[in-house]
């Protein structure tokens, strides 16, 4: 065996799963833990950064998709080439390729990983995962709510899964006072108004539909509250937002950017109206960033949020639960400063890097005895 730590993922582009897997990497860098990464196709816009870890990153320019028996071999054919004493699927299609290619080749112990609730699964996919997944040596979920319905779709042992919280990159959070009027200054928002803000891909399952209702009813109810609201991120249903607060005053568009970590430190507010969600990456940087949070109670949110000590929380779907959340904490400046030095306790001291190697190599130790 090599020693390495192999990770498996279609490709490294931006999303919450692949950002997660850079902070780990960057960490176990840190660490002098040898790692190494592969591909299916395509490199994605992290990969450099990977490499500039001195991490060897492998492509194996194969279709990824379910049924590629193409994709299994060639990734056997890399296990057995590369010997890594611990292997690693990253979501429903590393996961399926990942653990049937390390039982063929020999290779393992196999951990695979579950981000989410993964709702869109047919009875198909259930299949493939009892049959498939359900022979990886752990599974490494993200909350006690992925861990509930990923159980229950693999039917294996309640000893094989570990919960382990996902963790954020301290670099890439924060902003220093003077980014925070700049970035204020180019959102159009003034010294004076609150800014409520939400970080997320605009897909359904992200709640952005029911915060545009609450805005809606925010700006009716409560128009004594200067305030405006900039949405961070792009998505397929970009549009169809845009047409239901085409008619709504105070909300800024601000797109895909590389500077979340300076607009958080512009907020005043950090909103996550989520209606499907395994835990929240972007959830746990604004606490990072020492921001008062309005949440849904969905999935494994109120596993790292403590509605009233850490952040407010609210139904999910609640479009008038919402609202009242966001209006109180815009009126008290008391709750967000003691929410938000609460929550950043939180979030710096168990969500670290550092604190989640440690337990992801206590796993792997526990499974190579």
């Amino acid at each position: 065996m090599s020693g390495e730590i192999a990770f498996v993922h279609s490709a490294l582009r931006r999303g919450g799963a692949e950002r997660l897997r850079y902070t780990v990497l960057k960490e176990l860098a840190e660490r002098n833990v040898a790692c190494r990464v592969c591909l299916f196709n395509g490199e994605g816009d992290l990969v450099p950064a990977v490499r500039d870890l001195g991490i060897p990153v492998d492509v194996l320019n194969v279709s990824g998709k379910i049924y590629s028996l193409n994709t299994t071999l060639r990734l056997a054919a890399w296990l057995k080439k590369t010997q890594p004493s611990i292997v690693h699927g990253g979501q429903f299609l590393t996961n399926l390729h990942t653990t049937a290619a390390a039982k063929l080749a020999g290779a393992g112990p196999v951990i695979i990983e579950e981000h989410g609730h993964n709702r869109w699964k047919g009875w198909h996919h259930r299949m493939l995962d009892r049959l498939v997944c359900s022979k990886a040596d752990g599974v490494v979920c993200c909350s006690g709510s992925v861990k509930r319905v990923a159980q229950a779709s693999m039917q294996v042992p309640d000893d094989r899964f570990h919960v382990l919280h996902n963790c954020i990159d301290l670099a890439e959070i924060g902003g220093r006072s003077e980014t925070r009027s700049t970035v204020r200054a180019s959102l159009n928002v003034a010294n004076d108004e609150i800014l409520v803000g939400t970080v997320g891909t605009l897909r359904p399952e992200k709640g952005h539909s029911v915060l545009i209702r609450a805005w809606r009813q925010l700006c009716e109810q409560h128009s004594d509250i200067r305030a405006r609201l900039v949405i961070v991120g792009d998505g397929p249903i970009r549009q169809q937002l845009h047409d239901e607060a085409k008619d709504l005053p105070g909300i800024v568009w601000a797109g895909s950017r590389s500077d979340v970590g300076e607009v958080l430190a512009a907020m005043d507010v950090f909103v996550f109206p989520s209606v499907d969600e395994g835990l929240g990456i972007a959830l746990l940087e604004a606490m990072a960033t020492g921001l008062p949070s309005v949440v849904s109670n969905e999935g494994g949110i109120p596993e790292i949020v403590t509605d009233g000590e850490t952040g407010l929380i609210v139904e999910a779907g609640n479009s008038h639960a919402l609202c009242q959340g966001l209006a109180r904490v815009s009126r008290e400046i008391d709750l967000r400063r003691d929410l938000g030095n609460a929550a950043q306790v939180v979030a710096l001291s168990g969500h670290t890097p550092s604190v989640y190697c440690q337990r992801l190599l206590d796993i792997h130790r526990q499974l190579s005895s």
